[in-house]
């Protein structure tokens, strides 16, 4: 089960359904990049529903502490038998990131993310997305409603094209006060 940080972070994942994930990173650490700045940081959940951006939970907390070129994921009151979240941010164009989400021992899961101002808008890389559009093409495989990439991609490259073709994004993290 996902850690509450990591259920916070990929909220259109638990509500729309399967995202894209690898069986191996796609990103080597020394890629990462610290764009949430080099000390603790704390957000919150923002969803947009019907138009109207509103907080996805009220009591939740995001804190992103960095470590190495990564950060670790967590809330105020998570535990450690609660398990181990992490982000690793990628450049890619246009000012898109392309961010890496990995939780103990199951396969990175992938989205996209992007500044306006102070928030960061992120949208996961939903496999039905990518069936629906066409996006992916040899790089990705699908089993049901399930996608994979496939061994050896270059993740840089496959992610920047897939960010160009995604909807708008419909979740935030905004700087908790």
């Amino acid at each position: 089960m996902l850690t509450r940080a990591l259920a916070m972070f990929a909220l259109a994942v638990l509500l729309c359904g399967c995202v894209l994930d690898a069986p191996e990173p796609l990103f080597k650490e020394a890629e990462g990049e610290m764009i949430f700045g080099k000390s603790e940081a704390r957000f919150e959940g923002w969803a947009l529903d019907h138009g109207t951006w509103s907080r996805a939970d009220k009591d939740a907390v995001l804190i992103l502490t960095p470590e190495g070129q990564h950060y670790v994921m967590k809330t105020p009151d998570q535990k450690p038998e609660d398990g181990k979240a992490t982000v690793l941010a990628v450049s890619l164009q246009g000012g898109w990131y392309g961010l890496q989400v990995a939780e103990d021992t199951k396969p990175p899961i992938y989205a996209a993310g992007k500044f306006d101002g102070k928030d960061f808008f992120v949208t996961p890389i939903m496999c039905s997305d990518l069936k629906k559009k066409s996006l992916g093409g040899t790089a990705v495989t699908f089993d049901g409603i399930d996608c994979h990439v496939k061994a050896g991609q270059d993740g840089k490259t496959l992610l920047r094209d897939i960010a160009g073709h995604l909807d708008p994004p419909e979740m935030k993290l905004v700087p908790a006060p």
